[in-house]
């Protein structure tokens, strides 16, 4: 099978996030990929990680572009469905 698989805490490790938060992306969106259980043991593959991330970027850049494209009253407009993306990926503002 020579695909890397990736623990909880890999995945966690890889976004640079808690545990929980892994947890809670697998819940609340819809295309974080699911894991495979071997042996009662849950793990991800590197590429469906990597996959998943690369759509998130996309999202992200495609979202900005629609606000650049937005309404002429300068707001930008809402999605309704908003991206969920590892905090570790946002801005932190100082």
């Amino acid at each position: 099978m020579g695909e890397t698989l990736l623990t909880l805490h890999d995945v966690a490790d890889h976004f640079k996030v808690d545990t929980k938060t892994v947890r809670r992306l697998r819940i609340e969106d819809p295309d974080f990929p699911r894991p495979i259980t071997i042996r009662g043991a849950e793990r991800w593959t590197r590429a469906d990680i990597e996959e998943w991330e690369k759509l998130q970027k996309l999202k992200a850049r495609l979202e900005g572009q629609e606000r650049t494209l937005g309404d002429s009253s300068g707001q930008s407009g809402t999605s309704a469905h908003p991206t969920v993306f590892p905090p570790s990926r946002r801005a932190n503002p100082k």
